[in-house]
């Protein structure tokens, strides 16, 4: 493509910047990790999004050149620094309370970081091999949308970074989420920068006042989307008073025999002080695995408090793990319990990977007991399982790692009041992750157009409303009650109907387009 470099004298400075990113050798590979790293800028606790739309625009732009073969090498250098700055939690789980030691814990969070770059290395590679990088504007949308998707179903999936999040709470979140999900959002967030990209490489006023005109158009149109009310609250309902209680027990001493009796008083007198309290709650949320004891060997203390919450007439809903007899041997769940003035029990169905269970078992089950990764021999529960109910309330319960999935948690929400989620993110200490959890949690509320209820045991415990705005939450490593207020809605948001379906065909039909496309070129070596 021949630039016009008429336009200003410093788009000479430009053009040779452009030059440098799009080097196929170790220049434009080192300035791909540079940009991969700044991609997760964009997530909590930073909430710096321009600089992940930035990020993108220099993956598109990194890629003019290359041959299929060269944007291997270029997608994984990107991935490597996206994934390697966006996850770099995976260490301090692993190693400050899995007790690995730091060679081990390291290597492991490397391999973690490299299986994901194999994903942005493939990505490269059709962006490349398909020349979606010579119709950037659809191109890259659709090539970033499919991947991030197809991160869904790995394993059990691992939906993390994705693009999308990036503008929870602001204006293009509440215009795309409610009709397309994240994913929707992430290929409109995409489709900017591509069009940016579009007037960085024109260099020419003329063509650059197109594709601005473009992206002004596109942005005057979410503003307008932003507006539509979906859903609203029920004004003939009466809002639920809930009090969630954070424990803030240390990971390290979770688990000890003599740190049991302790955490379960606390959680006890939180619970009994919130009780008398002069605004009566209508539901108490305790978090993920609160109760550190199964709980086949706790109805002595599960009756106490069962008692307490029932003579105050509140939904009791606390997570701990269970186990029940299948043929020959015990099967282990990750549960959430709902006692009190309410009844059920769920199993968690999507397990974390290296967390509560170990990929590839089968092949190497005799490394694990070297690794010694603790609670990492969970089953999934089934996939048929009821809500959480009382007075009148249908909750649908998550437990950690299952917010992030949007289908997953459409599927729930449906003829359900609340989101309810429970975690324990003590596991990631003072990293980046308990922030970018807290971030993909809202998410779901404004997908779904419902409030959001999350107890965690050290933080972000936390209470969003249906357009993902956080009513209130309470301070991070502290031993405290969250009190609020959460409101029903009425009305069905389109994403809640179709979910990720419209977005996933819209893709694979553009993808199709430039298969064919492409099948139509006459072969060349350039390309291969």
């Amino acid at each position: 493509m021949a630039i016009d470099i008429s336009f200003h004298p410093m788009t000479r400075r430009l053009a040779q910047m452009l030059v440098y990113i799009s080097a196929p050798g170790w220049l434009g590979h080192g300035l791909a990790f540079l940009a991969g790293l700044l991609f997760a800028f964009g997530f909590a606790p930073y909430h710096l999004w321009p600089i992940s739309i930035i990020s993108l625009m220099l993956y598109a732009l990194g890629h003019r050149q290359l041959t299929p073969k060269q944007a291997c090498a270029r997608g994984f250098w990107f991935g490597l620094g996206q994934f390697g700055h966006g996850v770099s939690w995976v260490y301090v789980s692993v190693h400050d309370y899995a007790y690995l030691s730091v060679p081990l814990a390291a290597s492991l969070t490397l391999a973690f970081v490299a299986i994901f770059a194999c994903f942005t290395m493939l990505q490269s590679y059709c962006y490349v091999k398909l020349r979606l990088n010579q119709s950037v504007i659809l191109g890259l949308p659709t090539i970033w949308v499919l991947f991030e998707w197809a991160r869904l179903w790995l394993f059990t999936g691992f939906p993390w970074l994705y693009l999308g999040y990036v503008f929870t709470g602001t204006f293009l979140a509440n215009a795309w989420a409610p009709l397309l999900g994240v994913l929707g959002l992430s290929f409109f967030s995409a489709l900017i920068a591509s069009l940016l990209v579009m007037c960085v490489q024109s260099l020419s006023w003329e063509i650059t006042r197109r594709y601005l005109g473009l992206l002004f158009l596109l942005l005057g149109a979410t503003i307008g989307l932003s507006f539509i009310p979906w859903t609203a609250i029920d004004q003939h309902r009466s809002p639920l008073n809930i009090v969630l209680v954070q424990g803030n027990i240390s990971q390290d001493l979770k688990w000890l025999a003599e740190n049991r009796l302790p955490t379960l008083k606390k959680y006890y007198a939180l619970s009994q002080k919130a009780l008398l309290a002069p605004i009566k709650p209508d539901l108490i949320v305790w978090p993920e695995a609160a109760i550190p004891t199964f709980y086949q060997e706790s109805w002595g203390y599960i009756d106490q408090v069962d008692i307490l919450m029932s003579t105050y007439k509140a939904i009791w809903v606390f997570g701990i793990s269970s186990f029940h007899p299948k043929q020959n041997h015990f099967e282990f769940n990750n549960s959430i319990v709902a006692l009190g003035a309410g009844q059920g029990i769920y199993h968690k169905q999507k397990l974390v990977p290296f967390g509560e269970y170990f990929p590839l078992s089968q092949w190497f089950g005799k490394w694990l007991p070297f690794l010694n990764i603790p609670m990492s021999g969970f089953a999934p529960g089934p996939e048929a399982q009821f809500p959480l109910m009382g007075q009148g309330v249908r909750f649908a319960p998550f437990i950690c790692y299952e917010i992030l999935y949007p289908d997953f948690v459409r599927h729930y929400a449906q003829g359900n009041d609340f989101l309810l989620t429970i975690s324990n993110d003590a596991w990631f200490g003072h990293s980046i992750a308990a922030d970018q959890h807290f971030e993909m949690a809202r998410m779901r509320a404004i997908e779904n157009g419902k409030y959001l209820i999350r107890s965690t045991n050290t933080g972000i415990t936390g209470i969003v409303d249906f357009r993902g705005r956080v009513v209130a939450q309470a301070p991070s490593f502290v031993t405290t009650t969250l009190t609020g207020r959460v409101y029903f809605t009425q009305g069905r948001t389109p994403f809640s109907h179709w979910g990720q379906l419209p977005i996933l065909l819209g893709c694979f039909v553009l993808l199709l387009i430039f298969i064919m496309q492409e099948k139509k070129r006459p072969t060349s070596s350039e390309n291969k």
